[in-house]
């Protein structure tokens, strides 16, 4: 099985967006079976919005990663991430060079022990 994950960057190289304010998503792929992830894409949003507790503030969002099982910022406000995550998304929080983060997920198997919902098949 394959996860999904995007990652809120501006440089490539940091996680450094904010959830409210990312622009770019950089998406790793987790194969599953070793340890292994590669970088498959970048995709581009509008900035999502100033009304952080409003359901439907990030629907772009929810339509640009739908084939997510998580999301990695630098942060992310209460209520933002209580939409989020009602949505079916792990979140994680971090300002750490992109390939540390995907380095412990990759090690750890988060995308099994978080469960993230929306694993690849194939």
């Amino acid at each position: 099985m394959k996860y999904r994950v995007a990652i809120g960057s501006f440089s490539g190289e940091y996680v450094d967006q904010h959830f409210g304010h990312a622009r770019k998503y950089y998406i790793y792929e987790f194969d599953g079976k070793d340890s292994s992830y590669e970088l498959i894409e970048k995709r581009f949003l509008e900035t999502q919005c100033e009304c952080h507790s409003n359901k439907d503030a990030f629907t772009n969002v929810f339509e640009t990663l739908k084939d997510i099982g998580a999301i990695i910022i630098s942060r992310i406000g209460e209520g933002a991430s209580r939409i989020v995550e009602n949505k079916g998304y792990v979140l994680y929080e971090s300002f750490s060079q992109i390939d540390d983060v995907l380095d412990k997920i990759s090690e750890n198997r988060l995308y099994e022990v978080d469960k993230w919902q929306r694993a690849l098949t194939n």
